[in-house]
């Protein structure tokens, strides 16, 4: 057996192991300070992550596609600004109240993310009870685009102060006269209290006047040419804009109230002195009768002054007042726009807005995008929903309220043009711009489906007409039950290769418990085909793969081979080639028995379109050519038309937005088909030749967001990080130290 040895000191000595208490308190000390440097070490790292978090607002999105990031649409916005942007938060919260501070922070993240984002965007978050300063400086922001709408208030404003000053002149010298005549001795003593009560009216206007005087050299002063104290501006509050209708008010009160106490004055005067058996001293007989002469010249300037005066509000002034707490103002060139607190957080549907517990929930980058592509558009498009009979589409209250509502957003100004009354198509700015959206025709309101008066195919010639000389249009389809007629437009779209197949609708037959298979017209997707036969890409459906969309008893659409001469059609939605999807012809059957197979020869076999989208290129007429000169080449014009062969899925019940509660209790959006009113605005986009803004809007993205993590919640993360992960450190420094002592 070896010898046991002892380790030996530097001097070869022979040295003896630590006692036990000693070795304890060595592995004590050893654990204390690993431990200790651990704790310090996570505590550190933690501090510069929340630094360098706050400081540079960093953040990583892991997920698939980025969901929790910005949209591809809110990018692209950023990505074509030419000139700042500036983005003002009026988001205020009591430290008491969780909600509002809640929807404080998430707005001011979202404006950091878009300042983050885009080196052409500033942020800027104002307390109007604190940042005076902030507050006059926006003022003047706003005021300075402004400057050619205000102007002829401003001269109106220098023109009642001339005329303000005749008119203290003239109220002075008839105070002194009236005074000199009340002190006249032999003045009957009714007419001296008429005349005491004279001066008082008179005092009292030419307290009025001095006062408004000054009222408006103190609002107006920089307009007057008169400077004021810059720092006393700045921080006295508001915006330091005047209030110019406001002013042009008092004065029009002033004018005509004092213009009203002259002629009472000179009515008075004249009854007096011809009054009978009233006998006045010479002087005040004199001061009486010339009193309508004296005011006769004051009077009339008066009235043009007030008739010349600009009426109604000023599109400054409506801005101003429209910023409130709790509200964005977005600024973009020229351009101002107020996002309110019921865009960036809508009310969830049954909520009262004056409600303080209504649950809201957050849109915020669908309306700060949206204000972006408003502000930054350099043209309006216009969208035109042809219709017959039926309600308006402009209205919000039908069943396209979500599709009018998305159009809005996208810059898109509506209107409403009823073929079934004869009118003509609206006159909109920028035809090149505008899109008719033809829908289906209905029953007028309060009216039965056999009531309405067949549509009129010739009705429909001026639609042919837009298309002829360049222009866009969409088309909705709809099954042909029974004995009515075909749609009015189907002829007008065999020019371009498409023929309505309205004698048949779309089933799937699906399988259920028990091996049964019942018929279903519906159908859902989330593939759709974006390729041409040329094989080019449609922009219309290139974003939106893998997004779910559900149409509702689409019909078939047939395409024409070969198509007509320059016209390419491309299909955005097709039936997939499946013995479980086809036509259905015999409609009765399936309306009546809820029952359907596939019949050889009758039915329509999958695959086909349901939705496609075609251009068409055609040559301008030229004028005669003279003698002189060759004849230049023939100039084109390219007219594009969507097809849909369903308006089901443009109706609210399938394109509008639910809400649902997640397990934080906090509320989000959610799109159960998000892609139907992407298709819808891309198809617009693309038909109004704006292919550049075609992409992912914020609201495809609602449906995979997670909800807003309650403060709570947040607070505990906060410290389980800071304290929670230290502390866990320290207990197993701790557990280590009683193993190792045991060990030992």
């Amino acid at each position: 057996m070896a010898k046991k040895t002892h380790p030996t000191d530097k001097q070869g000595n022979s040295a003896s192991p630590p006692s036990g208490a000693g070795a304890r308190r060595v592995v004590a000390l050893n654990v204390v300070v690993a431990s200790l440097l651990v704790a310090a070490l996570v505590f550190a790292a933690n501090y510069i992550a929340w630094w360098l978090g706050t400081r540079y607002d960093l953040k990583l999105d892991l997920t698939e596609g980025r969901r929790h990031s910005f949209s591809s649409r809110t990018r692209m916005t950023l990505d074509g600004l030419e000139g700042e942007v500036r983005l003002t938060s009026f988001f205020v919260a009591d430290e008491k109240d969780e909600m509002a501070r809640v929807e404080k922070q998430r707005v001011e993240d979202l404006l950091r993310e878009y300042e983050r984002k885009s080196g052409k965007v500033v942020a800027t978050f104002v307390d109007p009870a604190e940042d005076a300063e902030k507050l006059y400086e926006l003022g003047q922001r706003v005021a300075a685009l402004h400057a050619d709408e205000v102007e002829p208030y401003v001269k109106a404003v220098k023109d009642a102060l001339k005329c303000e000053q005749k008119v203290a002149v003239l109220l002075a010298k008839e105070l002194e006269l009236f005074g000199e005549a009340s002190s006249e001795s032999g003045v009957p003593p009714a007419v001296k209290g008429d005349l005491l009560q004279v001066i008082d009216g008179l005092s009292m206007q030419s307290t009025t006047h001095k006062k408004l005087v000054e009222s408006l050299r103190e609002e107006f002063a920089s307009q007057l040419g008169q400077q004021r104290d810059e720092a006393v501006k700045k921080t006295s509050g508001g915006f330091g804009v005047p209030g110019y209708t406001d002013a042009l008010g008092q004065v029009t009160l002033a004018i005509n109230t004092t213009a009203s106490v002259l002629a009472q004055i000179a009515q008075w005067a004249d009854q007096t002195v011809r009054a009978e058996g009233v006998k006045l001293p010479e002087p005040v007989a004199q001061a009486l009768s010339g009193a309508e002469g004296r005011y006769e010249a004051i009077q009339r300037e008066m009235v043009a002054l007030v008739d010349g005066f600009p009426k109604g509000q000023l599109k400054l002034e409506e801005t101003l007042q429209q910023i409130s707490f709790n509200s964005v103002v977005v600024e973009a060139g020229s351009r101002v726009r107020i996002v309110d607190r019921d865009e960036l957080w809508p009310l969830v549907p049954g909520q009262q807005r004056y409600d303080p517990t209504a649950q809201r929930a957050f849109s915020g980058e669908e309306a700060i995008t949206s204000a972006l592509t408003s502000l930054t558009s350099e043209q309006k498009p216009a969208a035109i929903f042809v219709t017959w009979g039926g309600r308006p589409v402009s209205e919000y209250s039908g069943n396209f309220k979500e599709l009018v509502t998305r159009l809005r957003k996208s810059n898109f100004s509506i209107s409403t043009w009823d073929l079934m009354s004869g009118g003509e198509m609206p006159a909109i700015d920028g035809m090149s711009r505008a899109v008719l959206v033809v829908m289906v025709p209905e029953p007028p309101q309060g009216q039965m489906q056999m009531q309405m008066p067949p549509p009129n195919a010739r009705a429909y010639e001026m639609v042919r007409q837009v298309l002829a000389n360049g222009g866009s249009a969409m088309f909705f389809a709809a099954p042909r039950v029974g004995m009515n007629p075909p749609l009015p437009y189907t002829a007008m779209l065999k020019h371009f290769g498409i023929d309505l197949r309205d004698d048949a609708v779309t089933i799937q037959s699906i399988e259920r418990m028990g091996g049964e298979r019942v018929p279903v017209a519906e159908f859902e997707a989330v593939r759709y085909p974006s390729e041409s036969a040329a094989g080019s890409v449609h922009p219309v459906v290139a974003p939106l793969q893998s997004i779910k969309s559900h149409f509702g008893a689409p019909i078939a659409l047939a395409l024409s081979d070969p198509l007509p001469e320059g016209v390419q059609v491309w299909p955005l939605l097709e039936i997939p080639d499946d013995r479980n999807y086809w036509g259905e012809t015999d409609l009765m059957k399936l309306i009546s028995k809820q029952q359907a197979e596939f019949d050889e020869g009758a039915d329509i076999p999958s695959p086909y379109p349901i939705a496609v989208a075609a251009a068409r290129t055609m040559p301008v007429p030229q004028p005669p050519v003279g003698e002189v000169g060759a004849a230049s080449p023939p100039e084109t014009v390219e007219s594009r038309l969507v097809v849909f062969g369903d308006v089901f899925f443009a109706t609210d019940r399938l394109a509008q937005r639910n809400w649902m509660r997640t397990g934080r209790g906090t509320v989000v959006w959610d799109y159960p088909y998000p892609a139907n009113g992407e298709l819808l605005t891309n198809a617009m986009l693309w038909l109004a030749r704006q292919e550049d803004m075609i992409a992912v809007s914020p609201q495809a993205q609602q449906t995979s967001r997670i909800g807003d993590i309650a403060p709570g919640i947040y607070r505990g993360i906060r410290w389980a990080l800071w304290a929670g992960v230290p502390l866990a450190v320290v207990l197993v420094g701790i557990v280590v130290y009683f193993v190792r002592s045991r060990v030992r």
